[in-house]
């Protein structure tokens, strides 16, 4: 709980720089702390290096990395989550063996729900919303994306009474933090991807909000669903409002 209460103040992570721990032949498998999720349900070593290598997200498209990222690290062994991986991988020619798998999110939070850790958590604000984010490997390039989702959310009644803004340690970086506290809204971070405790607070800011609200799909959309949160979208330049 403890823990949960820093994510409301970003200064660790605005002056704190992270780095992999580099233990992993397919380093991948340590972005969000992956790797050390299934190594904990397989009694693994944490330094020890797991021999396939972990779909960090949800894949709805073909972006081409994953035979970029089996051929440099010479990794022939792959987990996938769904039929869409699968084709994935053999569209681009990723030779190796397949393992169908559940993403390392439902261990962690079934881990977290069934130790009751969840259930006491205060309540930061009612709707959680995730704007579209820069990684250390991309960067959004949009100067006015964040004032043009302030309006947006302004013209729906999302404001920073009822509404937190979830950003990566990349967009802190960057910056972006200051313009949404300068409309009032609370920002808060699950932090960085090479931070291993990544996803376990990102399950921890998801159930200290009601409803989770978001203009971009992405793995976050489903991990949310996942864990029973009701998902609201919005297409912003279209003006369109779809909830699942």
């Amino acid at each position: 709980h403890q823990e949960l209460s820093n994510l409301t103040f970003l200064e660790d992570y605005l002056t704190t720089s992270l780095e992999l721990r580099a233990v992993e032949k397919y380093y991948p498998n340590e972005f969000y702390g992956l790797d050390l999720i299934f190594k904990a349900f397989l009694d693994l070593p944490p330094d020890s290096s797991l021999p396939f290598a972990i779909p960090h997200g949800v894949e709805i498209i073909n972006s081409g990395s994953y035979s970029l990222f089996g051929k440099r690290e010479k990794v022939n062994c792959f987990l996938y989550y769904s039929d869409i991986n699968l084709q994935i991988y053999r569209s681009n020619s990723v030779g190796g063996f397949y393992y169908k798998s559940t993403h390392p999110i439902h261990y962690l939070f079934s881990y977290m729900r069934d130790k009751e850790l969840l259930s006491l958590l205060p309540k930061l604000n009612y709707f959680l919303f995730f704007p579209a984010h820069s990684t250390t490997y991309w960067k959004l390039d949009n100067d006015k994306y964040d004032l043009e989702v302030i309006s947006f959310l302004q013209a729906k009644g999302y404001s920073g009474f009822n509404t937190s803004i979830s950003l990566t340690k990349a967009d802190l970086d960057e910056g972006r933090h200051l313009i949404y506290r300068l409309y009032g809204f609370k920002v808060v971070t699950s932090g960085d991807v090479a931070d291993h405790r990544f996803l376990a607070r990102f399950i921890q800011l998801v159930h200290s909000h009601e409803v989770i609200v978001t203009c971009e799909i992405g793995s976050h959309y489903f991990y949310c669903s996942y864990m029973g949160k009701e998902v609201i979208w919005l297409n912003i330049f279209r003006s369109e409002e779809h909830t699942s």
